[in-house]
Formats: structure tokens, sequence, C-alpha cells
């Protein structure tokens, strides 16, 4: 059941509140919206159930303020509501306590996708430092020479803050190369680099096509 699992709603590929206006016209949204909100009306118990126009005010008020919602999303938020989750209502069911529900529920969604973005990157990061060996271990099984090491020859004797950006990201690419041409030295220079700048070459080039270059 796609709404039980709550990674999969927060990092799938179902349509936002405001994709689904834009692709089928506006106010499908709202429709959509005034089903879900009726149902988890009916499920509550209370005495008092919304009434249509309550409904229809908040399905306009998600709609326009929670557009970047998905369709998953919401339906998770229904899910746990129902759960109890977010309280519960008392002989009414009470739209302030949906909205304040709704609220917490986007706090939780926007520390769910920042905890998968890290989990993510420590992936990557793992996975790029795959084979990283350390540049005494691989010239002690490859012959090389240690002075056409081009990150020694350009780069060893000037600190971090000391070199030119364009230098180092131009250093950062060439060491991709390195990875593509899959000649063995790329776990050697990517530990090289790790040291030196704290960070690997891609995520460098990263940082630097974004403005954040804060990597260290």
């Amino acid at each position: 059941m796609l709404t039980a699992d709550a990674e999969r709603c927060f990092n799938g590929t179902a349509p936002s509140l405001g994709l689904v206006n834009a692709a089928y016209g506006n106010g499908t949204s709202e429709e959509w919206l005034v089903y879900q909100l009726t149902d988890l009306s009916e499920f509550s118990g209370s005495r008092d159930k919304l009434t249509p126009r309550q409904i229809g005010q908040l399905a306009e008020l998600i709609a326009a303020d929670y557009y970047y919602l998905s369709v998953a999303e919401l339906m998770l938020f229904c899910r746990r509501f129902k759960m109890g989750r977010y309280g519960r209502f008392y002989g009414s069911v009470d739209p302030i306590i949906i909205t304040g529900s709704l609220r917490q529920f986007v706090r939780e969604r926007a520390e769910a996708i920042e905890a998968y973005e890290h989990e993510h990157e420590r992936l990557r990061r793992e996975e790029e430092m795959k084979g990283a060996v350390t540049w005494e271990e691989y010239i002690a099984t490859h012959e090389v020479d240690d002075t056409t090491n081009p990150f020694y020859r350009d780069y060893s004797q000037k600190q971090p803050d000391e070199q030119p950006k364009e230098d180092v990201l131009a250093l950062a690419k060439s060491l991709l190369a390195e990875k593509e041409a899959e000649n063995g030295a790329y776990g050697a220079y990517v530990a090289l680099f790790v040291k030196k700048y704290g960070c690997t070459p891609s995520e460098y080039v990263k940082a630097r096509e974004t403005g954040n270059i804060q990597t260290s």
C-alpha cells in the first residue's frame, strides 16, 4: 500500500496539487481534496461533521498554500491523521485542527526529505570513495613516478586557501576524467583530493556549479 510507505510518498513521482491543476484544469485538485476531506470527516466518528462549505474552503486553502504537496503525500497525511498521529476531534470535526496538523505534517516531510538526501549523499560518496587508497599505497603497487603526479606537481606545495579556485576546479575535473578512463589511478587521486579539500572531486565540481564552495 503506497500510503504506508512514507519514503515512496515523499520521494516518489506522484503529481503535486499544482501539477494536477495544470494538467487537468483549475479546480481539479480542489475536487480531489473535497473527496479526501469528506472521507476524513466521516472517518472521525464525531457527531458534527464538516459542512460542505467548510470542506470547500479547506480544499481551496490547501490547494493554494500546499500546491507543492503531491497527492501521495496528502494521502499519507490523511492516513496518519486517521491513525491518531495528530490528535483527535472532540464532539465536532474542527477544520483548524486539520490545518494545524497539516503544518506539522509538512515539518515531518521536510525532515524526512533532508534525511533521505543526506543518506543518498552518504551512499554516493561511499561509492565514489570505493577503492580509494593512499598515494603511498598506490605507488607501492604501481610503476608510477611520484614527480609526474599532476596533483603533487601543481598543488601539493600550496594551501587550499592560496589556490585559485579555477585551478582547483580544473584539477577536480581532471580527476573525474581519470575515473572515466578507469586506469586505476582514480582511487588514489580522490583520496588525496579529499584529504586536502575535505570533499570528493565530484562534490567540489557540484559545489562550484551551485555557488556553494563551502565544501570542507
